[in-house]
């Protein structure tokens, strides 16, 4: 039988942890972050809050648009900044499909969180040590896989990356490289199948054990998985 009272009691404990350190956070944004010390003028009243659901009712909502407007009026960074400048080590930017791209720089805390993040990605993917990994990405400034190339990297993987390639070479290298876990977006992941047919590549050989594909939303959707599987001959 389970113990569903100490569920319970793991839960709340793991619930008054994150809340702790996220208010930890929220404290230093709101001393030194001048966007969100104007988005939110009143920094008091977070003294207040006791839980996610107190935060969620009171702090303002933040929408692309304003982060936008932000960086045209303090550019090139915007003013969504809560260290220094020089604080911080890591650029990207979006990839402006819907306006202009928009820069965004993170410090080694927020890079290493976002590996740890990929981390737990594949371990639930079964990525073990050793696994060949190719990443179907044109490792631009968009932040897309790099996070996830540098996770794989410290996991112990083999990281095959594929900058700056072709099509037909991203699907040679599958096949070459004999790859067992492939990144790329979801569109992509069936762009290579509806290309190797086109051009005649026999894929029934590839080497893949999962798909795994982010950068862009439908991912999580049923049909598009499916299809992604169609094409891949469910591997």
């Amino acid at each position: 039988m389970s113990n569903t009272s100490g569920d319970f009691e793991v839960a709340a404990r793991w619930e008054c942890e994150r809340w702790a350190n996220f208010s930890n956070n929220l404290t230093q944004v709101l001393q030194s972050n001048p966007f969100q010390q104007k988005h939110f003028p009143d920094p008091k009243s977070a003294n207040e809050w006791n839980c996610f659901e107190d935060f969620i009712k009171d702090f303002p909502f933040t929408e692309k648009q304003d982060l936008a407007r932000d960086r045209e009026e303090h550019p090139p960074y915007g003013s969504n900044l809560t260290f220094p400048v020089s604080e911080y080590k890591k650029f990207n930017q979006t990839s402006g499909t819907q306006g202009k791209p928009m820069a965004w720089l993170d410090t080694m805390d927020d890079w290493k969180w976002m590996l740890g993040n990929w981390g737990r990605v594949l371990e639930a993917a079964g990525v073990h040590p050793g696994a060949r990994c190719l990443f179907a990405f044109s490792f631009g400034p968009f932040l897309g896989f790099w996070t996830a190339y540098e996770a794989a990297t410290q996991r112990g993987c083999v990281c095959i990356p594929a900058g700056g390639q072709s099509t037909e070479q991203r699907l040679k290298g599958i096949l070459n490289q004999k790859a067992e876990h492939l990144f790329c977006t979801p569109t992509y992941a069936m762009r290579l199948t509806s290309y190797a047919k086109e051009a005649g590549i026999d894929l029934s050989g590839h080497k893949l054990k999962s798909i795994i594909v982010a950068g862009e939303t439908g991912g999580s959707l049923v049909e598009v998985r499916n299809r992604i599987s169609a094409g891949w001959g469910n591997g």
